[in-house]
């Protein structure tokens, strides 16, 4: 391993009370664009930098067992280590049943971690109330 930049951009972007919001809103897409938010996914090479930067603020150990398994629709990044265990999916969108399989109690307060936009609010209450849910 070496250590490389980080995969999400640091959040120093602030709204101009001077302009509008629509003026802001322009400005903060633009920021976003630079900030490779927008396309933090869009390929697959870097999915396991993600993976590997989520396992260290986290706390696993960086020789964690990693596997990629399919949960319901999505495809899934789990990480053991030490009897813990990570869910991660870099999907897009969760599927619904996806989130039924994950609300069940073979994943029961397990750490799931996923995009933020891959979920509606429902989807996120929802598998808050059996998860231990982190979008980024």
């Amino acid at each position: 391993f070496k250590l490389g930049p980080s995969n999400y951009p640091e959040n120093t972007f602030e709204f101009d009370p001077d302009k509008t919001e629509s003026e802001n809103k322009i400005v903060f897409d633009n920021y976003l664009k630079k900030a490779k938010q927008y396309s933090l996914f869009e390929d697959d090479e870097n999915q396991l930098d993600v993976v590997f930067e989520n396992i260290i603020k986290e706390g696993f150990s960086l020789n964690s067992k990693i596997s990629e398994v399919k949960v319901g629709n999505n495809n899934m990044f789990v990480v053991e280590d030490a009897g813990r265990k990570l869910l991660i999916c870099l999907d897009r969108k969760v599927d619904n049943n996806t989130i039924k399989i994950l609300t069940g109690s073979e994943y029961k307060n397990q750490v799931f971690i996923c995009i933020d936009q891959a979920l509606d609010d429902t989807d996120k209450a929802n598998l808050g109330l059996s998860l231990e849910l982190k979008t980024i």
